[in-house]
């Protein structure tokens, strides 16, 4: 149950990491100079992605570990953490800086709870079948 929780803290922190990234390249005034910007754009993109897939990954194996019960119940407070999150953050973030990357993180959060609730349902489905055909 280790491991999980530190892929856990992991994600976060690359996602902390890939926003600040995103910042600093956002609010950076255009010159000449440009380069080590971009660099730290690509490099903030790749923390993001970075953090999705460590996040996704945790999920499935917290999804596979915990009773079907525990999943669905822990997919369904990520999804409404992240339906939370999503309407506070969209009214800040705006389409024309790098603002607009806040909306990430609540992304991120509903995806990885869609992952739970259906991988949960599934096992719970599956659990019923099985004691009903017994």
């Amino acid at each position: 149950m280790r491991k999980p929780i530190l892929a856990q803290t992991a994600s976060i922190a690359l996602m902390v990491l890939g926003l600040r990234l995103l910042q600093i390249d956002g609010e950076h005034i255009y010159s000449g100079h440009d380069f080590p910007y971009k660099l730290m754009a690509g490099f903030g993109m790749l923390c993001l992605f970075l953090s999705f897939l460590t996040s996704m990954i945790s999920a499935g194996y917290f999804a596979k570990t915990l009773s079907a019960m525990k999943v669905m119940i822990a997919g369904v407070v990520f999804l409404v953490v992240s339906a939370i999150a999503w309407n506070v953050l969209v009214r800040y973030a705006g389409m024309d800086n790098w603002t607009m990357l806040l909306i990430v993180p609540p992304l991120i959060g509903f995806l990885s709870g869609a992952l739970l609730v259906v991988v949960g349902g599934i096992r719970l489905i599956l659990k019923i079948a099985r004691a009903q055909s017994s």
